[in-house]
Parts: C-alpha cells; structure tokens; sequence
C-alpha cells in the first residue's frame, strides 16, 4: 500500500475502534484529497459516540467536523467562540476568507 492509504487505514481503524475518545494529530495530511472526505465523514459518523480531538492546520477541513475549536495562544489553550477569532489571534492572515 502507499504510504497515504496506510494513513488512511490508520486514521479510519482509530476513529472506528471501540474507545471513548480517539485523539488524532494531523488526520488530513498526507492523505488525497478524495480521502479527506472519507475521513470527514467518518468522523462526523462517530462523533455522536465518542469524543474526538484532533489537531490539523487544513482549518477549513477542521471547521467542517469540530464542534468546538480551541487554539493554542502565548502558552494558553484558547476556546474560540467563532472561525473568525483565527484571524484575531493571528492564525490566519486578516482578510483571509474563512
């Protein structure tokens, strides 16, 4: 297998494991693009069950499974009470289109 369907397999078997909450660092990278859609949903299929954190930099893929998005700022975890508190802690550029 290539090295970005073994991710996949990883990311999928994580998220499908019977746990209460699977931790995932970067699911998105290195992984196609028609496979960020099978991780998404996936995601979105098992998030009713169990808890889920991850942590990735694709922030529009991210936005489209979080419930809640945190941020770390100047050593202190930040809950963000919207996309656009990116752009206030300088995450993203400002004007970039959210």
């Amino acid at each position: 297998m290539s090295f970005g369907t073994t991710r996949l397999l990883a990311v999928l078997v994580a998220l499908n494991a019977d746990v209460r909450y699977t931790v995932l660092d970067e699911p998105f990278s290195n992984i196609m693009p028609v496979h960020n859609d099978i991780v998404t949903e996936t995601i979105n299929e098992v998030k009713g069950r169990k808890g889920i954190l991850l942590s990735d930099h694709q922030y529009r893929t991210v936005l489209s499974v979080c419930d809640k998005l945190y941020l770390i700022v100047d050593k202190s975890i930040k809950l963000l009470g919207s996309p656009e508190e990116l752009v206030t802690y300088n995450y993203l550029s400002d004007g970039t289109v959210i």
